[in-house]
This record gives structure tokens, sequence and C-alpha cells, in this order.
């Protein structure tokens, strides 16, 4: 239906992986979702991007080979590296 999942990495350093976990991205994919966005819920300066490379190797680790970046509310599709 072309929605996404957010990889939020802010519980990478609180609780030692992403929100959501790895298993609700996994069968995401499974379930043929394709749009997925990094977010570090940063409230400040500091956290911003915190964890952005771990989130991206979990995207790749679950098989999927794109990020989305949003704009004007429409999904651009950056292939992961």
């Amino acid at each position: 239906r072309g929605k996404g999942m957010e990889l939020n990495t802010s519980g990478i350093d609180r609780c030692g992986g992403s929100l959501p976990t790895l298993d609700y991205f996994q069968r995401f994919h499974e379930l043929g979702g394709k749009i997925v966005t990094v977010g570090s819920d940063a409230h400040a300066p500091g956290p911003i991007g915190r964890g952005i490379k771990e989130a991206y190797q979990i995207m790749q680790d679950c098989g999927f080979r794109y990020v989305a970046n949003y704009h004007e509310r429409k999904p651009d599709m950056v292939k992961l590296k």
C-alpha cells in the first residue's frame, strides 16, 4: 500500500537495538515492504544522526537495498551502500 517503516536509532544507545526491533523489519521485508526510513529521534544537536551506520547495516541485513528520504511527502529512494 506504499506505507513505510521508520527505524529509530535512539534505542541503540538506550536498549541495545533499533526501535522497533529487528524482527519487525525482517517480517516487513518478508511481506513485501519496500519503504524504510531512519530517524534518530534527536531533541538536541548532539544525537542527530547517531547510530545511522548501524541502522543502515540492520536494513541491509534484513534484505533492504534502499532507504527513503521524504520530500514533499513523497519517498525518494536512495541506494544503501
